[in-house]
C-alpha cells in the first residue's frame, strides 16, 4: 500500500549509517525509472555524497525521468570537482525545459565556491578539451553561473561574426546571475543589429535591474525606469511593471501609478501596487499615498484578488497568500 510504501521510504531517509546508502548506490542504472528517482531523492535526504559517481553515470542514460532526478541530486551532492564530469550529462538533455534544469544543477554546484569571482573556474576547465561546438553549447550555463573570469569567452562569442556564435554569446550574457553585466545589456540592446538579440538582452536587463546588490534603491529603480524607455513593446513594458515589485519604496509607487490610466499595462500596474502595499511598514510609512493608490486600484482592476486585498491593506488587515 501507498502508507506502506511511505513507511519504508521515510525508514531509509532515517536509519543512520553508510550500509544503507551503499546499497542503496548498487541499485543506480537498475528497475523501472520511478524506483530509481525514489532512490535517488532518498540518497539525497541522507547526504549520501559517495553516490555522486554512480549518479554522474546515470545523468547520461536514456530515460529523461532518471537524467532528470540525477542532475537535481547532483546539485545537491556534487562538489566544484565533480562540474567538468557533469558536461556531458548538460549536452545529452535536450534544448528546453531538460537543458535549463541540466544547466542550472551545474550552476547550483559552483555556487558552492564562496568567492563569485573562482566559481565559474571548474567549468572554464572543464570546458578547455571539448569540441568547438560542445564548447560552444556550454556557454549557456558558464552564463547562468557569472563571474568575472566567464566573460572573456562569452565576448568573444559574441564578438563573432558566426551567427551561431553571436547567438549563444548573448544567451550566455543574458543568463547572467546578477546586474554587474547592466552596462553591457543597454550596449546590446541599443546597438545589436538582430531586433530578437536585442529583445533577449532587454528582458536579461529588466530581469537583473532590481536584484539585491550593493546598489542603491534609487540605482535599481533607475536601471528600470531606462528599460522602460528602451522598451518599445507592452510586453516588456509589463516586465518592467512586474518586475518593479522587488524595489520597495515609496519613490516605486509613484512611478508606477500613472500606468494604471494605460490600457495595456493598468492590470500589471495594480497588481504591483497592490504587492508593494503588501508590505505593511512601507504602507504604514506612506498611509495618505498608499490609501489613494489603492483606491485607484479598487476602481481600475477587474481582478477581484487585487480588490480585496487593497480593502484589506486600507483596513490595515493582514492578507495570507495562497500556498
Amino acid at each position: 500500500s501507498d502508507t506502506e510504501q511511505l513507511a519504508v521510504r521515510q525508514a531509509l531517509e532515517r536509519i543512520p549509517g553508510s550500509d544503507i546508502s551503499r546499497h542503496l548506490i548498487t541499485l543506480l542504472g537498475t528497475g523501472e525509472d520511478r524506483l530509481q528517482t525514489t532512490i535517488m531523492s532518498i540518497l539525497v535526504t541522507r547526504h549520501a555524497s559517495e553516490a555522486v559517481p554512480e549518479l554522474l553515470q546515470v545523468a547520461t542514460g536514456d530515460s529523461a525521468q532518471v537524467r532528470q532526478a540525477a542532475m537535481v541530486a547532483l546539485g545537491e551532492m556534487a562538489a566544484p570537482e565533480h562540474v567538468a564530469a557533469m558536461i556531458p550529462a548538460v549536452l545529452k538533455a535536450p534544448r528546453g525545459a531538460e537543458r535549463a534544469a541540466a544547466e542550472k544543477a551545474v550552476m547550483f554546484v559552483c555556487r558552492k565556491e564562496p568567492d563569485p569571482d573562482k566559481q565559474p573556474l571548474p567549468l572554464l576547465e572543464g570546458l578547455k578539451p571539448l569540441a568547438p561546438a560542445d564548447r560552444l553549447a556550454m556557454l549557456s550555463t558558464l552564463g547562468r553561473i557569472g563571474g568575472k573570469p566567464a566573460l572573456e569567452p562569452v565576448e568573444q562569442a559574441i564578438a563573432s561574426r558566426q551567427s551561431a556564435d553571436h547567438s549563444a554569446g548573448i544567451t550566455a550574457l543574458s543568463n547572467w546571475p546578477d546586474a554587474s553585466v547592466a552596462n553591457r545589456l543597454i550596449q546590446l540592446v541599443k546597438q545589436d543589429p538582430h531586433p530578437p538579440h536585442r529583445i533577449t538582452a532587454l528582458r536579461a536587463l529588466i530581469r537583473v535591474a532590481p536584484l539585491s546588490d550593493h546598489r542603491s534603491d534609487a540605482d535599481r529603480l533607475g536601471l528600470l525606469k531606462e528599460a522602460m524607455e528602451l522598451s518599445t513593446q507592452s510586453r516588456e513594458r509589463n516586465f518592467v511593471l512586474e518586475r518593479l515589485q522587488a524595489i520597495r519604496t515609496v519613490e516605486t509607487l509613484r512611478y508606477v501609478l500613472p500606468y494604471t490610466n494605460q490600457a495595456s499595462y493598468r492590470e500589471q500596474a495594480c497588481e504591483t501596487i497592490v504587492e508593494l502595499a503588501h508590505h505593511r511598514a512601507l504602507r504604514d510609512a506612506h498611509k495618505d499615498e498608499f490609501h489613494a493608490a489603492l483606491d485607484k486600484v479598487m476602481m481600475t482592476t477587474k481582478d477581484a484578488t487585487l480588490i480585496e486585498r487593497s480593502r484589506r491593506y486600507k483596513n490595515n488587515q493582514t492578507w495570507v497568500r495562497p500556498k
